[in-house]
């Protein structure tokens, strides 16, 4: 079913991206997105370094749990190939380590408690999962019984930049972690895509641009809502039928005419200051390929050192290196930071090939959903033509925005036809 519903959305991200894709295939035909960087892709970046790609933003994938993303990889003929086996190490001890395995019985059984508990408080989004989500996730792993499971799990936390357990709402977690998460790490492995993430992104907007517009290099400067929606950018003034923001709230609040909820909920976003670092290090994991992780340095009062590194290539020593990194430490103190860990692993770092500095997962805090923001954020979608999509409303993680963004796609079609729309590519 053909609409003449003109859409502008603000972000040429994975959410951005695929929602102008599921809108297409859902018959809109006038849709524009706004991408203010020069490049598509969002926190999907990925480098050359020595004709190789290196990602220092979304890395790897998950069986099932990636289906929307895998499936636009596939159109787009990018291959996959399998993640390094994962490393645990200790900077007490200098070495890598073992997980205990006296422990592995408490972990199997309290990951069956979490599928559990996730059956009866997840109901599809975040504004609808079981309040006690809305805690932050110590509380949640204290209540259940979860702390072996979840030091487990740190990694994929804290170890990629998602935050500290005592202040992130369990609720994030939950989107993180779903059952179709673990299932597809049972019948599968992780992976990663041969020439990088970003392509996967390039290649949609590549693919979209003879249908619609992508406009890469385009920072919109004021948006104005009349009984439709105006955007300026570039010296241009343009209408459109409705606004969908895919992108951290927080940088529209200085060109949206917003209201007093709009601005108060757009401002109570957080964020972690974060970033990656590509280096040539020699001596820590010679002639293989290596995903490590430095847990003793998940933790606050070890922010500022790695946290995890990617070694992509067997016979290449580049390590992207993931790490939290306040405005007040340079870059030549984490610099500093990361050699000093590396040689007390038995490693030298050689130089830094190049570096990303993110204002990484935008959430809102426990605070926030406890006082009902969500659901009022929920109510108020469609409104004042405007749909709010993206990290916030689901995770900071390629599957889940995409995810969302099909989803809210369906129900924006709903909204502007008053029928239930059927795309080509179904969820």
């Amino acid at each position: 079913m053909r609409t003449s519903t003109s859409v502008a959305i603000l972000g040429g991200g994975a959410s951005g991206l695929t929602l102008a894709r599921t809108l297409v295939d859902l018959g809109f035909t006038r849709i524009v997105v706004f991408e203010r960087e020069a490049e598509v892709g969002g926190k999907s970046c990925t480098i050359d370094i020595d004709g190789r790609p290196h990602d220092l933003g979304a890395t790897m994938g998950v069986p099932i749990d990636y289906r929307h993303v895998q499936r636009f990889s596939r159109e787009a003929n990018l291959a996959t190939t399998p993640f390094p086996i994962e490393q645990h190490y200790r900077l007490a001890e200098g070495r890598e380590v073992s997980p205990d395995p006296r422990t592995l019985p408490r972990v199997l059984a309290q990951a069956a408690a979490y599928v559990a508990m996730h059956a009866r408080s997840w109901r599809g989004d975040l504004h609808r999962a079981d309040p006690q989500l809305f805690a932050p996730w110590s509380e949640v792993v204290e209540r259940h019984g979860l702390g072996d499971a979840s030091r487990r799990m740190l990694c994929y936390r804290t170890g990629y930049g998602y935050g500290f357990d005592d202040e992130v709402p369990a609720v994030m977690y939950a989107s993180l972690i779903r059952p179709q998460t673990l299932l597809g790490l049972a019948v599968g492995s992780p992976f990663m895509w041969r020439t990088g993430t970003q392509p996967i992104w390039k290649a949609l907007a590549t693919r979209l641009s003879c249908q619609i517009e992508v406009r890469t290099a385009t920072p919109v400067t004021r948006i104005v809502r009349d009984g439709g929606v105006v955007v300026y950018s570039r010296g241009r003034r343009e209408r459109f039928d409705r606004l969908a923001i895919a992108c951290d709230p927080r940088s529209v609040l200085g060109i949206l005419d917003g209201n007093a909820a709009e601005r108060r909920w757009f401002s109570q976003v957080r964020t972690y200051p974060y970033s990656t670092f590509a280096c040539e290090v020699e001596g820590l994991a010679p002639g293989r390929e290596s995903v490590g992780y430095i847990d003793d340095n998940m933790s606050r009062d070890r922010v500022g050192h790695p946290m995890a590194w990617v070694k992509r290539y067997a016979n290449q020593d580049i390590y992207v290196f993931h790490l939290f990194a306040p405005a007040d430490l340079r870059d030549a103190e984490l610099t500093r930071r990361i050699a000093g860990d590396v040689e007390r692993l038995g490693g030298r770092l050689v130089s830094v090939r190049a570096s990303r500095r993110w204002d990484f997962f935008p959430h809102f805090p426990s605070a926030f959903m406890r006082a009902g923001g969500l659901a009022e954020i929920d109510q108020w979608q469609g409104h004042r033509h405007t749909y709010l999509i993206g990290e916030v409303l689901s995770f900071a993680t390629m599957a889940r925005v995409s995810e969302h963004a099909v989803g809210f796609a369906h129900r924006m079609a709903r909204e502007s036809t008053g029928v239930t729309a059927t795309a080509r590519m179904a969820s």
